[in-house]
């Protein structure tokens, strides 16, 4: 792990199918790859397994509209900066790597998935 800290992270929330997992993962690390060559300090993945609040299902399910047969998955990509994680942007877009990766037929639905950037507040 890098001792870098992250100031700023990029949150994706995505559903994907439980039959596509396992392609979801081998696209994940190819991406993980190409994310930390230009610049990423670190990448991961999580697969939600206990989505609940005390008042009832969890909001992340509602957003995203999870269908039956589906897994939330939660990315996190870390940044030292925001202006690291611009730059990040345009070399990750302009690497041909991700070519083939973009002319792919989709492993999850894009437009239910959810984006957002973060300013880190408290890492410890």
């Amino acid at each position: 792990m890098s001792k870098v800290k992250s100031k700023y992270v990029d949150v994706y929330l995505l559903p994907v199918s439980k039959t596509k997992l396992a392609a979801y993962k081998a696209l994940a690390r190819k991406c993980s790859k190409i994310f930390k060559d230009h610049g990423a300090i670190r990448y991961r993945e999580y697969i939600g397994v206990d989505l609940k609040t005390m008042g009832g299902p969890m909001a992340f399910t509602k957003v995203i509209k999870l269908k039956a047969g589906e897994v939330l998955v939660y990315s996190c990509v870390e940044f030292k900066n925001k202006t690291a994680r611009k730059k990040w942007l345009k070399g990750v877009m302009q690497d041909p790597r991700m070519d083939c990766m973009m002319d792919m037929k989709p492993i999850f639905d894009m437009k239910r998935m959810v984006v957002g950037g973060f300013s880190v507040i408290v890492d410890t």
